[in-house]
């Protein structure tokens, strides 16, 4: 039986270089996939070939059964692109809508009620009459998802959808699209470097390295193996030099201060119980520290 999204020797290269390649790539219906990996390593590529916006090179990618070099895809598949791109600056966010949702030949006015919905749902009302050229990052990216999510695509491509969000938009994204997977049985992808936004959202995870997937797994399993905050203290160089044989953290000094930092709470509390912690943070580690950390348990 064939997969709901699925590609077949597929290649997409420019010029020499390859973009992206696989023998085989099938993704069922209703999941939810996180693309992640280094800048340029394929992650964009990946969601364009399968939303129609690329054909590749060789091979065949389809979607519902449907190619994705035929017209059908259009409908079928959506591309939201990264900040809320490809919408006219000088026209007010309103007037982005009309024109988008008509050229999918559709209007504002016949779905009034949804519109209305996801105007609340994003926080979304006092800015329908600002020039999108007005609008701050995070406020495009939430036109991008409104106009798209009104076009009702069976699969949705994300390119870091939540570039400029805060927390508790990322939350209300969050339970909007698990809304949609659950009601309209929508696919999705998304690249994204947010470590928050993938273990709430992804139930599949996929590392793309130099145009392959290096890795496909789920997310709460793979995620779960690392430790994901990280701890920073300050100390003079007196008080390290008078601990140093008992500090495992990495250490880097710059002029007058060392900066020790641990994964490890035990250690974090017994510095800072010597009380000679100059200063103290808590880091949350990105997308890329805590999958070179799991890389390293894995291989």
């Amino acid at each position: 039986m064939q997969a709901f999204i699925e590609l077949n020797q597929v290649k997409k290269q420019y010029q020499e270089k390859i973009a992206f390649q696989t023998e085989h790539l099938a993704i069922e219906q209703k999941q939810v996939c996180a693309i992640v990996g280094k800048n340029g390593s394929g992650k964009s590529t990946l969601l364009k070939l399968i939303s129609g916006l690329l054909y590749p090179e060789a091979g065949r990618v389809t979607v519902a059964g449907v190619t994705t070099t035929a017209k059908d895809i259009k409908e079928k598949a959506k591309f939201v692109l990264e900040s809320g791109r490809g919408y006219y600056d000088y026209l007010t966010a309103r007037q982005n809508l009309d024109y988008f949702l008509q050229l999918n030949h559709t209007s504002s006015k016949k779905q009034a009620e949804e519109l209305a919905a996801l105007t609340d749902q994003f926080d979304f009302s006092e800015h329908w009459d600002k020039k999108v050229s007005d609008l701050s990052q995070g406020n495009r990216q939430k036109l991008s998802l409104i106009v798209t999510l009104l076009l009702h695509p069976q699969v949705l491509c994300l390119d870091e959808p939540t570039n400029g969000l805060d927390i508790q938009s990322k939350d209300r994204l969050i339970a909007c699209l698990k809304g949609f997977v659950e009601k309209e049985k929508m696919t999705i992808l998304f690249t994204t470097h947010d470590l928050y936004f993938t273990e709430k959202m992804a139930d599949r995870l996929f590392l793309i390295h130099e145009g392959q997937v290096a890795l496909d797994a789920d997310p709460g399993h793979l995620l779960a193996q690392a430790d994901k905050v990280a701890y920073q203290l300050i100390l003079s160089q007196a008080a390290y030099a008078k601990n140093k044989d008992q500090i495992k953290g990495e250490v880097t000094v710059q002029d007058t201060r060392v900066y020790v930092t641990t994964k490890s709470e035990a250690e974090k509390d017994w510095l800072l119980k010597t009380g000679e912690v100059l200063e103290f943070e808590t880091k949350l580690m990105t997308m890329e520290e805590v999958l070179n950390e799991v890389l390293t348990h894995v291989g």
